[in-house]
């Protein structure tokens, strides 16, 4: 999984945001335009849209961070739309 829409670093430790997040933000685009170009449709759906993004790297974050204080060594984190997938570094 090389390709990502943003990358930044939290705590030494890369976190890559994956391009598959194109594809939610097309879903809800498409859902709004289905349902009529309501104002409030659109903004329910941002709000969602940054909730989920929001809860996905808070819990995966705080997960890394345990993980650390356990002694597992994390070289990277990979932000999808259904969660989060670790990259473990090899010892």
């Amino acid at each position: 999984m090389k390709k990502s829409l943003y990358q930044f670093r939290y705590r030494d430790i890369p976190v890559s945001i994956h391009w598959t997040f194109i594809l939610v933000i097309i879903w809800f685009v498409i859902a709004n335009i289905l349902t009529g170009f309501h104002e409030n449709g659109w903004i329910w759906s941002l709000i969602m849209l940054l909730s989920l993004l929001a809860s996905i790297l808070i819990h995966d974050l705080s997960q890394a961070l345990v993980g650390m204080i356990c002694g597992i060594k994390i070289s990277g984190l990979i932000i999808l739309p259904i969660g989060c997938l670790p990259v473990l570094a090899n010892k």
